[in-house]
């Protein structure tokens, strides 16, 4: 249907020092590809209180990126830390969109007339401790995701500003470990709604974590308990009209976080073949 397509792509590696501690990176192209619609869209089928509507003939997205990356090992006493910088740039053009802004009652699916850009910088953190048994990694990302179509600008739905993360493990005598992750989640852009329910145009900043302990019982065997939403974050009701699900205003669309507070769980695990 498309013919021939060309998507070249250029990749480089650079280790400037022998000893192989600091290594650049680049990779560029261009992308093309055919969505597939529902799969890829999944709202459409969850969120049954909106119809569907397809509002042209969808053509093929089109895509050009760029991305760096440097890799910097640092010697702490014998305790290597390994530092991760990455700079991102994507621009699409043709992207299928899912508009829920058009019509409070519809998923209008679209090309986008205009441009899509995704970019970003990103920094990680990973060590591990010889003399201490733990293991840990940071990370985070700062991105700016947006639409420009007849010069009006909008950040993509749900897309938050930022996003970081951490992890812990500290691995204590007699076969028990410890484990700590953690979230933080930038504000997102939501969809708007009509009068009488209007609601909040963006997210506010939040964070999860969760703690887990583990002993080993040897021969494969593991018992473990965990806490999931350690602090019990939860965001207010996603439900619009909740009192009149057969309503044309009723949605399920304003999900921005957890809807289950925190939970607990004990379990057992083998492995196969034990």
């Amino acid at each position: 249907d498309h013919g021939v397509i060309a998507s070249p792509r250029l990749s480089a590696k650079w280790s400037p020092r022998e000893d192989g501690k600091t290594t650049l990176r680049i990779n560029g192209g261009t992308g093309f590809r055919v969505v597939n619609t529902f799969s890829e869209e999944f709202a459409s089928i969850v969120h049954g209180s909106r119809d569907v509507l397809v509002g042209e003939a969808l053509d093929p997205e089109r895509s050009w990126s760029v991305t760096g990356n440097l890799n910097q090992i640092l010697e702490f006493d014998g305790n290597p830390m390994m530092v991760d910088v990455d700079l991102f740039y994507t621009r699409f053009n043709n992207q299928l969109i899912a508009d829920y802004d058009m019509d409070p009652r519809l998923i209008v699916f679209r090309n986008l007339h205009g441009k899509s850009v995704s970019r970003g910088v990103s920094l990680s953190l990973n060590q591990n401790f010889s003399r201490l048994p733990i293991l840990y990694s940071l990370g985070i990302t700062f991105q700016d995701v947006y639409s420009e179509e007849d010069g009006v600008r909008e950040d993509l739905l749900y897309s938050p500003a930022f996003k970081g993360v951490a992890t812990l493990t500290w691995e204590l005598p007699r076969g028990i470990t410890l484990d700590y992750a953690g979230t933080l989640v930038g504000s997102k852009r939501l969809p708007q709604y009509e009068a009488p329910f209007q609601r909040k145009g963006r997210s506010p900043v939040y964070a999860l974590h969760d703690l887990k302990g583990a002993l080993d019982l040897g021969e494969g065997r593991q018992l473990y308990a965990a806490v999931k939403n350690l602090f019990d974050w939860t965001q207010e009701s996603p439900l619009v009209d909740a009192a009149n699900p057969f309503s044309d205003h009723f949605d399920t669309a304003y999900v921005y976080g957890p809807i289950y507070g925190r939970q607990f769980l004990l379990g057992f695990r083998m492995a196969a073949g034990r």
